[in-house]
């Protein structure tokens, strides 16, 4: 059973069979070579520790309320490798958590991206690349949605984004500066 206020371990594999596990309120996992798979986990407060490795795979739903300060598309799967598609994990952490932090070499984009809601934002330390790969080879419209209160935060040095468009009143911010890098 999960209590309220506890801090939870996963260093195993957790196979939730199909079914929904809510957290109890403010619950923290800390995860420690665990993964969770194969269900729906529900956040309700809850917190996450965990490095950017795979920490859910691809049949488990992520919802509810949580309180992460740095999630990574690694959690969901991303490879950030430049060759295979991040897409699905990147938009998979945009959508459960408020910053996704692309802490990879490069993160391949080959379909369309959303980023919505108050206040989230993706965050890109130096040296990192967000690359939309299939945009020069046939034409096809690559897109990082960010509206109004969205940011894409790039750090000061040594950044690419190339074939990304950003829509909708977002902006390409720059840490440790209050002024907009490029509005599109």
């Amino acid at each position: 059973m999960i209590k309220a206020d506890m801090i939870y371990e996963v260093v195993d594999v957790v196979d939730l069979v199909g079914k929904q596990m809510k957290l109890a309120k403010n619950c923290y996992l800390i995860f420690r070579g665990g993964i969770i798979k194969n269900g729906e986990l529900v956040g309700n407060k809850s917190k996450i520790e965990a490095s950017p490795v795979k920490i859910f795979n691809e049949d488990l739903k992520v919802s509810g309320n949580w309180t992460v300060e740095k999630a990574y598309p690694e959690w969901f799967g991303a490879k950030a490798d430049g060759v295979h598609d991040d897409r699905a994990a990147i938009q998979n952490c945009i959508n459960n958590f408020r910053d996704t932090y692309l802490m990879g070499d490069v993160y391949a984009i080959r379909s369309y991206t959303e980023c919505h809601g108050a206040k989230r934002g993706i965050v890109m330390p130096a040296y990192k690349s967000l690359v939309g790969t299939n945009m020069r080879d046939n034409h096809s419209q690559i897109k990082t949605f960010v509206e109004l209160e969205s940011v894409l935060y790039l750090s000061e040095r040594c950044n690419t984004v190339e074939g990304v468009f950003v829509n909708g009143g977002g902006v390409f911010q720059k840490f440790g500066t209050d002024a907009l890098v490029d509005t599109v």
